[in-house]
């Protein structure tokens, strides 16, 4: 097999291997999408956990008033009692008596406030939580929606690919081995997983660096594999490519510049 045969096949290796690229391009953001749900999803359920944690608060709160305002009222009716009865053997006593119901009152009255900013605070705590599981119902629905989208788009993708391989294999099967472990290796290492590039403007196609007149006069000739100085990849004739008339206008393109510095300089 020939140089140029053996160019040619990368080439068309190459063709191959940028369709299967772009095929699993087309997912586009969705994989993206999803995890950015994913993690508003995660923040609303600790947020939620968090309000769900300060409402059994406040509800243990309400308990223990209520035990307090139970417990006040026994000893404030004990003492009411009393003082219906009038079994006092001093005033001093009479006086302790009515203390007790005072401060009773006053413990229950605060109890009552207690469990009023409880019950409050419960009812505000509550319309958030309801607030963000509806949130998080919108998201998880959204979630499901675009991971079958994505399942669809890789199970397409995957049919698609399934399709080039057959072909990929039987160019694969021509190159000797060493020239595709080179191949591979460059297409790992470089950008876009572009392995292969022609001349672009008498640059390298794939980072753009100036070539020698002397490189671009051996990639014209086919008779070698020519490797970029500057990125390693494998840089080919634009006939390649299907661009016959490449040099041709190349050249065309520098006359005319060079006609344009004449004029440019004449007229200094």
């Amino acid at each position: 097999m020939t140089i140029e045969e053996k160019l040619a096949l990368l080439v068309e290796l190459q063709k191959i291997d940028d369709k299967i690229q772009k095929l699993k391009e087309e997912e586009g953001t969705l994989p993206k999408e999803i995890r950015d749900l994913e993690v508003q999803n995660v923040s609303l359920l600790l947020e939620r956990k968090k309000l769900e944690e300060a409402i059994s608060n406040y509800k243990a709160t309400i308990t223990k008033n209520k035990s307090i305002i139970t417990v006040q009222t026994r000893i404030k009716e004990s003492r009411e009692e009393l003082l219906e009865n009038e079994v006092f053997r001093s005033e001093r006593e009479y006086k302790e008596v009515d203390s007790e119901i005072e401060l009773a009152t006053l413990e229950i009255e605060a109890a009552e406030r207690r469990i009023k900013k409880a019950e409050a605070e419960i009812e505000r705590l509550e319309k958030k939580v309801a607030e963000i599981a509806q949130k998080q119902e919108e998201y998880t629905n959204k979630i499901e929606a675009k991971r079958e989208l994505l399942n669809n788009i890789k199970q397409k993708i995957q049919e698609n690919i399934q399709n080039l391989l057959p072909e990929r294999e039987k160019i694969v099967q021509q190159l000797d081995e060493n020239l595709y472990k080179q191949y591979e290796i460059i297409r790992r290492k470089a950008g876009r997983g572009l392995a292969v590039v022609t001349v672009d403007r008498d640059a390298c196609g794939g980072c753009f660096i100036l070539m020698t007149p002397q490189t671009l006069y051996e990639i014209r000739l086919k008779d070698k594999i020519i490797t970029c100085e500057s990125c390693g990849r494998i840089v080919v004739d634009p006939s390649f490519f299907g661009n016959e008339k490449y040099w041709e206008e190349q050249e065309v393109a520098k006359k005319s510049k060079r006609r344009t510095r004449r004029t440019l300089k004449k007229a200094k």
